[in-house]
Formats: C-alpha cells, sequence, structure tokens
C-alpha cells in the first residue's frame, strides 16, 4: 500500500516556531510525521465514531 504524500507545512508555521525560540530539524519533522501517520493507522473512522457515542458528541457530518 502506498503511502500519501506529505503535505507541506505552511509557510508561516515555522516562523511561528522561531518566534517563541523553538527551532525545527529535518529528524524533528521526520519523526512527527511518522508519528502523525501512525495516529492515523490507529484511529480509524469506527474508532473516532465510537469515542463520538461515548462523548455523547453528534455523528459526524450531522454538526
Amino acid at each position: 500500500m502506498a503511502t500519501p504524500a506529505e503535505p507541506e507545512p505552511a509557510a508561516g508555521d515555522f516562523d511561528l516556531f522561531a518566534a517563541a525560540g523553538i527551532t525545527v530539524t529535518e529528524e524533528g519533522k521526520r519523526r512527527a510525521r511518522e508519528r502523525r501517520l501512525a495516529v492515523e493507522r490507529e484511529w480509524t473512522r469506527e474508532k473516532r465514531d465510537a469515542l463520538r457515542r461515548r462523548l455523547g458528541l453528534p455523528p459526524r457530518g450531522a454538526e
């Protein structure tokens, strides 16, 4: 299964971090992308829907 192309961050994202004194390395970006993909695999639509029911929220799209 092919992985989707990684979206590029908005131009101002890293400026925001820099203004706060936070540096972002290529290694950090890679790890963040890996973590995001892992979470996307873990949180299936069914799992998100079940959580919404437990929290008493309306089904997605019914807002």
